[in-house]
């Protein structure tokens, strides 16, 4: 995969809720592992891979004050909106190209940051955890 520079790469949910263009967009993939150890050996056994979690990081320019909430990305309401509000399936995409980039699926909202400076636009940083981040091989 080549190098994609700058503000080439946009942020998708659900195929159609366009966040911005991303100044800056954090994946981390960990896999946890678990060592087997038996009393009286000095050395574990093996180290196997017991789960994986993923959370994405998304620095934005913000397009016609789309915010999170009005983007639908975060519910409205209290405790029983965000218990039954649906996992999102985000898409990072090659402006110039259209093609998917990488592919996040059962995402979830956690945190968002906002700033509005004068003679600037408007900048978001959210963080969203997942299930799972595939890219354009699956």
């Amino acid at each position: 995969m080549a190098a994609i520079p700058g503000a080439r790469v946009k942020l998708f949910f659900d195929g159609t809720k366009e966040v911005g263009f991303a100044t800056g967009l954090r994946v981390t993939e960990d896999q946890g592992l678990m060592r087997i150890d038996t009393l009286g050996e000095i050395y574990s056994r093996e180290i196997v891979p017991v789960g994986r979690t993923v959370v994405m990081e998304a620095d934005v320019v913000v397009l016609n004050e789309a915010t999170i909430r009005k983007l639908g990305l975060l519910p409205r309401g209290g405790t029983l909106e965000a218990l039954v509000f649906p996992p999102m399936t985000a898409q990072v995409v090659d402006r110039v190209t259209g093609d998917i980039i990488y592919q996040l699926d059962g995402v979830v909202f956690e945190r968002q940051t906002w700033r509005v400076e004068a003679r600037s636009v408007m900048t978001l940083n959210a963080t969203f955890q997942a299930i799972r981040v595939t890219d354009s091989e699956g």
